[in-house]
């Protein structure tokens, strides 16, 4: 085989090998970075392996001739463009870094398709004309966009995927224009027309993109640790907040017990009795599902499986924030209202995320109280949204599943209603484990309400419409303001 025969050869092997070596990393992986790219190398495969055998033919000197008739070949360019911009969409992260610049390039990718369209149309009637119109009109827009998208690169802020893009594209630009130009001028390689110089665009182009894959590649891994070990360390100061308040209360318990020993044992019972009334107290307010722990930290490894880092950073600061509230919020007897509100925003939104977005959240106040003056006990709504979202929405079939927390005033009282339009008491009831559940969360609230307000409050719960077999819940809380 003479050296023309050798290095077209070659160049098919080593496209085969990418397109390989990239399908398989995204049937590893999911990343359409390597769908795109291996689709790329494949239509240039395609593409040279039509015309180094199909539309060559062998002179006398037994040198490679480029045949005038394009054939099926001027279809395939299409398809190599549309692949092309797909992964440098990808490659460049367009959707996060330019999302501007993205719209074009994605418009310049459907561009391609219409085009291929719009020559197979004019193939199949025979309008050859038209055909060649469509097709070179293509090449010309390919090109003044090529030139464009590399000077708009150039003119960025420099990283080092923007380089290879940029080195890439001029490779494959300069190759492809010298292919076209250079014969006209008599200009030749090893005794062959111009597209020899179109292959060393390719191939230099294809080195710089795979260089940049596997940057890009350890640089996702390099960012995967970080939020691992970001993840680690939150963890384990969440942990040492836990102990030092596990601490707090037991060295808390101990003065008191200390303290009464020199008083009467009447005194010494009634203090006593306070003080377990207080820890009592404490236990029911600190109290957070450990189902809410572990499926929220499910979650969290799933998005940085899948390398989701501004997801993933977003849900670990809310998670971290529900956390530290609650360790924060349980020694007091009462916040805010509005703060309390802020709780549970976050407790539902990171709920929601997990099932969906399905569910339609809604805080009314319709007598516009001053909501940052009215203080109330601190988790007290908590366990009744858990409620409402686990075991009334999260198994409904509803089209449109609502959650509502409403306030009214009612003379010299608050009234807080929780409603939901999921599967009602007898329904949800029907498991042991969630009628077991939802009893233990109201009786929690009923006893923290007893001790805080004795004879002052009220916890109520009924089914909005016991007619319909998806009925939907209501909790009403009265509290004194």
């Amino acid at each position: 085989m003479d050296v023309l025969g050798d290095l077209e050869a070659a160049f098919l092997g080593i496209l085969a090998i990418i397109f390989l070596v990239s399908f398989i990393s995204y049937l590893y992986t999911g990343g359409k970075v390597y769908f795109y790219y291996a689709m790329y190398a494949l239509c240039f495969g395609i593409y040279f392996g039509y015309k180094f055998y199909f539309e060559s033919y062998i002179s006398e000197s037994g040198r490679f001739r480029y045949h005038e008739s394009e054939g099926i070949s001027r279809f395939i360019q299409p398809l190599i463009y549309f692949n092309y911009y797909h992964f440098i969409i990808r490659f460049l992260d367009m959707e996060r870094k330019l999302p501007e610049a993205k719209k074009v390039v994605h418009a310049m990718a459907n561009f391609n398709l219409i085009a291929l369209i719009g020559m197979l149309a004019a193939a199949f009637f025979q309008w050859r004309g038209i055909e060649d119109f469509i097709y070179y009109g293509f090449r010309i827009v390919i090109i003044l966009v090529s030139v464009g998208l590399i000077t708009y690169l150039v003119l960025l802020k420099k990283d080092i995927l923007i380089n290879l893009i940029i080195g890439g594209g001029l490779a494959l630009l300069i190759g492809g224009m010298m292919a076209m130009m250079l014969p006209i001028y008599g200009i030749r390689l090893w005794d062959t027309d111009g597209l020899i110089w179109m292959i060393i665009g390719i191939v230099i182009e294809l080195i710089l993109f795979s260089c940049g894959l596997g940057y890009k590649t350890v640089q996702t891994e390099i960012e995967k640790n970080r939020l691992q070990n970001e993840l680690i360390l939150k963890m384990k100061e969440n942990e040492k907040m836990l102990e030092n308040k596990e601490e707090l209360v037991r060295r808390d318990l101990n003065l008191a017990l200390k303290n009464v020993k020199n008083e009467t044992e009447q005194k010494l019972k009634t203090e006593f009795s306070l003080k377990e009334k207080e820890i009592e107290l404490n236990v029911l307010r600190a109290q957070m599902n450990p189902h809410f722990l572990f499926n929220s930290l499910n979650s969290l490894k799933a998005f940085i499986q899948e390398n989701d880092k501004d997801q993933a950073t977003d849900y670990l600061d809310d998670f971290s924030y529900l956390v530290r509230k609650t360790l924060d919020d349980s020694p007091k007897k009462s916040i805010g209202l509005s703060e309390e509100l802020i709780y549970i925003e976050k407790y539902v939104s990171l709920e929601n995320l997990r099932l969906g977005n399905s569910i339609k959240f809604e805080i009314q106040n319709s007598e516009n109280l001053d909501l940052d003056f009215i203080q109330i006990p601190p988790m007290i709504l908590q366990p009744l949204v858990e409620n409402s979202i686990w075991h009334g929405l999260s198994n409904s079939t509803k089209p449109e599943k609502k959650l509502l927390i409403r306030f009214e005033s009612q003379d010299e009282y608050l009234k807080i209603i929780v409603s939901d339009n999921g599967l009602g008491r007898k329904e949800a009831q029907k498991q042991k484990s969630i009628k077991k559940k939802n009893s233990i969360s109201i009786q929690n609230i009923r006893d923290r309400l007893d001790i805080l307000y004795p004879l002052e409050s009220k916890v109520e719960i009924c089914d909005l419409n016991p007619s319909d077999k998806m009925v939907g819940t209501k909790v009403e809380i009265l509290l004194p303001f």
